[in-house]
């Protein structure tokens, strides 16, 4: 006999995953340039830079990235799902880094939108953003689809 509960191929636990914050939702994100010349990158190496572990990549040199403002949703969900961090686990390690001369956090746009992050990018030719798939500026590159673990 089902109930309403019943695990039937897994439904139950599949809404309840895409409902819980930060479970399910890796993949709404990718890592975006305008510059040409940028090479794609791997998972591993796009969370070395966000953990600030890496500054630069191979055959491309320094390059910089740009956060969501503090407290927006995309920022939160983002560390959370494709780091495993929270943000007061974020800010804390970019402090240490900061303190021993070893990193500068990431800058942070003032308002939450895909204008802001392109209008960053415009003005930091070294630039790299992440934003969820369906937020993707016109003109802009993917680097690094978190979902596929391939740039394009």
């Amino acid at each position: 006999m089902k109930t309403p509960w019943t695990i039937g191929g897994g439904g139950l636990l599949l809404a309840l995953a895409l409902l819980w914050p930060g479970v399910g939702l890796c993949g709404d994100y990718v890592l975006i340039t305008l510059n040409d010349a940028m090479p794609v990158i791997s998972e591993s190496k796009a969370k070395m830079l966000y953990l600030g572990k890496l500054r630069s990549i191979d055959a491309f040199g320094k390059v910089d990235l740009v956060d969501w403002p503090e407290g927006s949703p995309e920022k939160q969900t983002f560390y959370k799902s494709f780091l495993n961090k929270s943000i007061p686990q974020i800010n804390s390690r970019r402090a240490r880094l900061a303190f021993s001369g070893k990193g500068q956090p990431p800058d942070a746009i003032r308002e939450a939108s895909a204008e802001a992050i392109l209008q960053w990018l415009s003005e930091n030719p070294r630039g790299i953003a992440y934003v969820e798939r369906q937020q993707v500026p016109q003109g802009a590159r993917i680097i690094l689809d978190i979902e596929q673990g391939v740039g394009r």
